[in-house]
């Protein structure tokens, strides 16, 4: 369901740079607090249950971040 709304509001800001419409890069942005809260949810939840069970999580840098 993420991939959805995240998607469709990159397609919106996609739009609205066509159109120079400010409108719907606001749309847009409203669009991606859904996805953004739904992923924070996930680690905060994945954090808990890790310390729940005494595991440590390890972090990995983004592989993509070191290559720029």
């Amino acid at each position: 369901m993420k991939e959805n709304i995240q998607a469709s509001a990159f397609l919106t800001i996609i739009t609205a740079l066509e159109n120079q419409d400010s409108g719907l890069i606001n749309e847009a942005n409203e669009k991606l607090n859904t996805p953004r809260k739904m992923m924070r949810d996930y680690q905060n939840a994945v954090e808990k249950l890790s310390k729940e069970h005494d595991v440590k999580l390890k972090l990995e840098k983004n592989k993509k971040s070191e290559e720029l």
